[in-house]
């Protein structure tokens, strides 16, 4: 099987299930619907806080791993038990409320998402505790301790006082050198060591006030950069609508579930059956040929009703039936199925009339004596049938009733239906078939199911072909394979398989007797039935 046909099969196993997917996909969005109204509506509110890098710098890995771990603590500490209580203390909640604190990739911000069935408290909870991390930002670096800023705060001071300490020395020994000092023989003046040590002393202070200073700036500009390092972008705004139950994300996730669920259905179905599933499977299992492929009809196209033909699949069937009769010289044809239900005595009774239109006798016999039906398909009566005849109560010529094709008569199955097995022995049997086939051209057997009763084993030896009925879907392989090892073993004649219940198609809508040609053809048959009835004195009347 190549791809093409393998996905044919398939869509043809969705088709056959199409009721079966589409329920499964109604009930689950129903249910996906009936869940949603019964589940308490949930508003959601987000805040977003920015954490700023410092400026400057170079952005690189040990950086990145820093601002990482920076992050990561500040979402620790908003979702700690802590910080959650303290929002629970502030809003009055009677326990902390469910957060979610999540970084958005890329970027610098934070954000705080919770969700509530009160819309107003779930804004107050996202708000609140961006607040509170705001709030908890200086103490993440401070903490008790003194902070840089303060300790270098001392130290310049200090640094501070010791440089003006000395420069007062400084000015005060050179004020006193300049009071004291005598001037030479030579006119040159002779240097003042203390004036300069404690000028290098003043270079000192100055270069250690300078340091620190440049210190304390740092310090005092990096701090008031952490104090500000978390800040609110995007308050938490009211919601107007309800994020969950989403009522047609739900309705459309249920739907796809339930197909889901129908198709997979589908095909478990399909595996576990066992039944025929099409005209090319009947033909992988047996070389005997396809006679006919009759199509699911309506109940009013099954059976044949005044001088309506019946449908195009049965003349199909009649006219291979008279090539085979006219090739074998078979008069006497046995209809008959593996089991019950595949519709043969609706194919014996059409397959009768197209035959009796056509101009040939043609004798119907009953031998369903458990499940009559041919008296119902052409309205007759049924007391006396075959079975009457059997147990002698009648003659076979009482059995014989008109119907309303001229050249075709009904032995009906009879009021006796408790037919002893005895009677159905071969002699009798081929008794009874070679009289009516001295009457008549065609005599058509609605035999029982070949697996449900013996009857059909004995009439399948004394009959000329057998025409074995399979309902597409309804006959199971195993049953086929059965009745054909039955037939094969009495030695039957098979003349082929009718494939009934198949798929409708256009196989016949060009010639349907809804057609243009078709009052044409139905003239053409009454003009063949009344020339047979014409010449009715000079052939055999059925035995009457």
């Amino acid at each position: 099987m190549n791809v093409e046909e393998e996905l044919k099969t398939y869509l043809q196993v969705l088709w056959r299930s199409k009721w079966m997917v589409a329920g499964c996909a109604i009930i689950t969005s129903m249910v996906a619907l009936g869940i949603s109204f019964l589940l308490i509506p949930q508003y959601s509110a987000t805040a977003t806080v920015r954490i700023a890098s410092a400026p400057g710098g170079t952005y690189d890995y040990a950086y990145i791993a820093s601002y990482t771990q920076l992050t990561n603590t500040y979402v620790d500490i908003a979702t700690s038990d802590i910080s959650l209580n303290e929002v629970a203390k502030r809003l009055g909640l009677q326990k902390k409320p469910k957060v979610n604190v999540k970084i958005v990739p890329e970027t610098e911000l934070i954000e705080i998402s919770t969700s509530d069935p009160n819309p107003a408290r779930a804004r107050d909870i996202a708000n609140t505790l961006a607040s509170l991390m705001v709030e908890q930002s200086q103490q993440l670096f401070g903490g008790s301790s003194p902070s840089a800023q303060q300790i270098l705060e001392g130290q310049l001071q200090q640094a501070k006082d010791d440089l003006d300490a000395a420069v007062s020395e400084y000015e005060s020994a050179i004020r006193s050198a300049q009071s004291s000092a005598t001037p030479p023989a030579t006119g040159t003046p002779m240097p003042n060591l203390d004036a300069e040590t404690l000028a290098q002393l003043v270079t000192v202070r100055q270069q250690i006030y300078s340091n620190l200073l440049q210190q304390y700036e740092s310090a005092r500009t990096s701090e008031q950069l952490r104090a500000n390092a978390i800040t609110i972008v995007e308050p938490a705004s009211l919601a107007i609508r309800p994020t969950t139950p989403n009522m047609p994300l739900n309705a459309a996730l249920g739907l796809l579930a339930g197909l889901a669920a129908g198709v997979i259905l589908a095909f478990f179905f399909e595996g576990m059956d066992e039944t025929l599933r099409g005209t090319e499977e009947v033909q992988t299992m047996t070389p005997l040929p396809i006679l006919s492929m009759v199509p699911e009809l309506k109940r009013r196209e099954r059976f044949p009703i005044g001088d309506s033909p019946p449908a195009p699949a049965f003349d199909q069937l009649s006219t291979r039936l008279k090539l085979f009769g006219a090739k074998e010289k078979s008069t006497t044809y046995l209809i008959t199925s593996p089991e019950p239900g595949a519709g043969k005595s609706t194919v014996a009774a059409n397959l009768a009339v197209s035959l009796s239109q056509a101009g040939n006798l043609v004798v119907l016999v009953d031998m369903d004596f458990r499940r009559p039906r041919q008296h119902s398909i052409f309205r007759l009566p049924n007391e006396n049938g075959l079975s009457n005849f059997m147990c002698g109560e009648i003659q076979l010529d009482a059995t014989l009733q008109k119907t309303t094709y001229p050249y075709l008569r009904v032995v009906t199955a009879g009021s006796s239906l408790n037919v002893p097995f005895e009677m159905m022995t071969t002699g009798n049997i081929g008794s009874l078939l070679e009289t009516l086939g001295k009457v008549c051209e065609y005599v058509l057997i609605d035999a029982p199911a070949l697996l449900s009763v013996a009857d059909p084993i004995v009439l399948a030896s004394q009959v000329d072909a057998v025409i074995l009925v399979v309902a597409k879907r309804e006959t199971e392989r195993k049953n086929l394979r059965f009745a054909l090892q039955q037939l094969a073993e009495l030695n039957a004649k098979v003349m082929g398989i009718v494939v009934n219940k198949v798929a409708n198609s256009q196989m016949y809508s060009y010639y349907s007797r809804s057609n243009t040609g078709s009052s044409s053809h139905s003239d053409v048959k009454k003009t063949v039935n009344q020339k047979a009835v014409d010449d009715q004195s000079s052939r055999s009347d059925l035995g009457e």
